[in-house]
């Protein structure tokens, strides 16, 4: 067994510490005999628990003694610290805890290390000072904006808050449908022709007339398995390059903003969709959905796995179901609340839990328009 015992205290309520909180506390050693100490450290850190692999960071580490300790004595050394503005916040979701603590122990030659832990909660406020930070969060520069449209909306260009995302041009491909899925079509035959894919091809166009006339064998099945597998790999492939084209046939070039993209629990947070229409429809309404979700993994390679939970989905209505009309903008605005009770953003190595914004454009027997965006939540 130790020869000490070590207890921590502190001069605050420890499951009611804020992000930006000074705080000092002791550690109290009580030697049960003459034992050497060569290290009494003290470690403030966070660590992550649940689905995926623990991640922890030391936030901040002391030595605070090294020496001898009597038996029968009582020694107390002093701290002082502070929790990150930036936190991260205490979290306990379904896949992933996040926990503070402060952790000491007594390093003993030739005997059990003594050791101690409080436990600490930090909880969710805006911290003092934070503004200068979000300003310089992520290198983003908030004062810059595109050219366009700026007569139209001079209000939005002049806040600096405000990020205007346009999508880059179009590519011929995304223009013409048509010729990007012939053009997908190609590379994927010709792939599977230059690895030696062409015997099942071939063997699947052997097999149609057997199969219009109802008289396949079990021999017919795997050229007719994996020679449907190569067209509808080809087809996918050509799909997901299309369909960009397909959406801007309709609407157009579309520009949408998301703004702030940090945010505090209770603010809102704004969205805009703009698009002049190049063809008349119906449309089914515009759609924004925040969304946070955590995401755990554990394992690394192929023991790998993935654990994802939706926390949180709010779905807000940008625009009704109404009817467009070619060369007329259009533009749907809302706003966004984050709850006032929501956890912050946090990220680590294995685990996350992460804001996002869905904008979706919905247009019935078409191709919606969807775009996603992700919001810093900060404590």
């Amino acid at each position: 067994m130790a020869r000490c015992d070590l207890t921590i205290t502190i001069d605050r309520d420890p499951q009611a510490l804020w992000p930006g909180d000074h705080f000092a506390g002791e550690v109290h050693v009580a030697a049960d005999a003459d034992v050497r100490c060569d290290a009494l450290t003290l470690e403030l850190r966070w660590v992550t628990d649940g689905k995926g692999r623990e991640n922890s960071e030391v936030v901040e580490a002391w030595t605070l003694f090294s020496g001898d300790l009597r038996t029968g004595t009582r020694q107390a050394f002093p701290f002082a610290t502070q929790i990150p503005r930036m936190g991260p916040a205490s979290y306990q979701g379904k896949l992933l805890r996040v926990d503070w603590e402060l952790r000491a122990r007594a390093d003993v030659p030739w005997a059990i290390d003594a050791k101690a832990t409080l436990p600490l909660v930090v909880g969710n406020r805006a911290a003092p000072g934070v503004d200068a930070i979000e300003r310089a969060h992520d290198g983003h520069d908030y004062d810059s904006h595109e050219d366009e449209d700026e007569d139209e909306d001079e209000e939005a260009s002049r806040s600096p808050e405000l990020k205007l995302v346009v999508p880059g041009r179009a590519t011929t491909l995304q223009r013409r449908p048509g010729l990007a899925i012939a053009a997908m079509m190609a590379v994927a035959l010709g792939i599977g022709l230059a690895a030696g894919l062409w015997r099942p091809l071939w063997g699947m166009v052997r097999t149609l007339p057997r199969l219009v006339r109802g008289d396949l064998t079990w021999a017919d099945s795997p050229e007719l398995i994996f020679g449907s597998l190569i067209l509808v790999v080809a087809a996918a492939l050509a799909w997901a390059i299309a369909r960009e084209g397909l959406v801007e046939r309709r609407l157009g070039a579309v520009y949408w903003e998301i703004a702030p993209e940090i945010a505090r629990p209770g603010d809102e947070v704004r969205c805009l969709v703009r698009f002049t229409p190049r063809a008349s429809f119906q449309l089914s309404g515009i759609t924004a959905c925040l969304r946070a979700a955590e995401r755990c993994e554990r394992g690394r390679g192929k023991g790998r796995k993935v654990y994802n939970y939706l926390a949180l989905e709010h779905v807000f209505e940008l625009s009704p179901a109404r009817a467009v009309s070619p060369g007329l903008p259009y533009e749907a605005r809302g706003t966004l609340q984050i709850p006032p009770d929501a956890p912050p953003t946090f990220r680590s190595r294995d685990n996350h839990l992460e804001w996002r914004v869905d904008v979706a454009i919905r247009i019935p027997r078409w191709p919606d328009w969807k775009r996603k965006a992700f919001l810093h939540v900060i404590p």
